[in-house]
């Protein structure tokens, strides 16, 4: 995750919402918080969760002229269908686009696409190896489209090796099965307890088949396994490292993560246990939702105005009324301000609801304080925090796994979320201290890395606490 939550999470925080919403019988001491935040977030939610039309927001110009035309039709197609993931289905449901950037020189590639919740995007991010036999190892499919597929035989590689499903949530594995179809000869590989929702099946069932392609598990390559016996051009070139908690939080959830360590080019894969936000969109997003989002006009059917409006129309944690109208009675042209500045503000508005999904009032309507405690650094996502990190269950094992990590030599972090960057054992401890301070007894195993508060704003990151108060209490997490 936007660090999107698993499909468990997401289940807990529709039904958390809707109990949160439901009117107190007993006495009221002030404004109704709880209630007002599931309106709020529910508003979110259906305020874009109908597709907008493929025209809106398209400038319409003269007629290309026929080379373009030509370019056009021979460009690769985007085209790839997704309807599933009930109740929250991720957009974009028929196109994705796929930007491809070189992490290491002739070694390490990122193939990103965007997702989209409720009109709030985030990235996605398959990161590809090249291996010493000029094979391929791909972490984290993304969605084959055919751009995808011509991007990676622009490679000019021997073909797809390896295939590794890094994690369980639904945005990472939901395209393993398309993908390794596309590459037969390829060993499937996955971290155990995949699972599925509301039944669920087997992996080979849900399309990841990794005995059948002579992959397996993804375990610790410290310990071996029979399925690593038979992938030595695996195991001499990469490591793996997995955080597995004993217990499974609710509705069967694992959060199991698999680490793998390029020895080559030091470069370190994740999934979803850090980011690090960029100070401005790459070019995944998509500039023209941006820039809706970052809409402060009053009067607007813009996605940033809808938000706007439902917090004041809540009066989201007792002064979304206060704030959002003191910005609509401000001076009109400084509250919009330049395209540029609008479309930054989009930017950084989709970040923060993307992480901490019902941010403070006041950083809904200025962002800016907020992400800038964020950007450019190695942090744990609010959202990951508070709903899985936080749990009894994962605790003394995400500490034992970060020191774990802390042991290898790496200098770039590859998550499959925001910015992939330089990142040191270093940044990784720092990053996990405020979350694994609870485990640890207030102290940081490493001397060197002292505990540090968490670096979210108290206010930003209520609601996801709320709700964690509340998986605590139902035994969830």
């Amino acid at each position: 995750s936007m660090h999107l939550p698993s499909r468990a999470a997401r289940m807990a925080i529709a039904r958390s919402l809707l109990r949160s919403a439901r009117p107190s019988h007993g006495p009221s001491h002030g404004p109704s918080h709880g209630a007002k935040g599931g309106l709020l977030a529910l508003a979110v939610f259906l305020s874009s969760a109908v597709p907008q039309s493929p025209l809106s927001g398209i400038a319409f110009a003269e007629p290309p002229a026929i080379e373009q035309r030509a370019a056009a039709a021979a460009a690769p197609s985007r085209e790839y269908l997704l309807f599933t993931g009930f109740p929250f289905p991720l957009g974009p449901f028929t196109e994705r686009r796929t930007v491809e950037t070189e992490l290491v020189k002739d070694r390490v590639y990122s193939f990103e696409q965007e997702i989209r919740l409720s009109g709030i995007s985030a990235n996605i991010r398959s990161t590809v190896f090249r291996m010493r036999d000029n094979h391929l190892l791909v972490y984290n499919p993304v969605a084959p489209t055919q751009e995808f597929l011509q991007q990676l035989e622009a490679l000019h590689s021997d073909g797809v090796s390896h295939i590794l499903l890094g994690a369980t949530p639904y945005e990472h594995k939901v395209f393993v099965p398309s993908f390794s179809r596309h590459f037969p000869a390829a060993k499937v590989w996955a971290v155990p307890d995949q699972w599925a929702w509301p039944l669920d099946l087997p992996g080979p069932l849900l399309g990841i088949d990794t005995k059948g392609s002579g992959g397996g598990d993804l375990v610790d390559t410290a310990g071996g396994s029979a399925a690593y016996a038979g992938a030595p051009d695996l195991t001499s070139e990469f490591e793996v490292k997995l955080l597995h908690p004993r217990r499974r939080l609710g509705l069967g959830y694992a959060a199991n993560e698999a680490a793998l360590l390029h020895k080559d080019t030091k470069t370190l894969a994740l999934t979803d246990a850090l980011v690090n936000v960029p100070s401005a969109p790459t070019r995944v997003y998509d500039e023209a939702n941006l820039l809706a989002i970052g809409d402060n006009a009053e009067r607007s059917s813009s996605l940033g105005s809808l938000i706007l409006r439902a917090a004041g129309a809540v009066n989201w944690q007792g002064t979304g009324s206060k704030d959002i109208g003191q910005l609509w009675t401000s001076d009109a042209p400084g509250r919009q301000g330049s395209e540029a500045e609008q479309l930054q503000r989009g930017w950084e508005r989709n970040v923060v609801l993307s992480l901490f999904f019902g941010p403070s009032p006041a950083t809904i309507v200025d962002p800016k304080p907020t992400f800038q405690a964020l950007e450019g650094r190695w942090v744990v996502a609010p959202v990951t925090d508070s709903l899985i990190y936080a749990s009894d269950r994962v605790q003394p094992e995400l500490a034992r796994w970060v020191d774990d990590l802390a042991r290898w030599d790496f200098r770039m972090i590859a998550p499959s979320h925001f910015d992939a960057r330089e990142g040191t054992p270093e940044d990784l401890r720092a990053a996990f201290a405020p979350t694994l301070a609870k485990s640890r007894g207030g102290a940081a195993t490493d001397p060197a890395t002292p505990v540090t508060a968490r670096p979210y704003n108290v206010d930003d990151v209520r609601l996801l606490d709320g709700i964690a108060t509340e998986l605590v209490k139902l035994k969830v997490i």
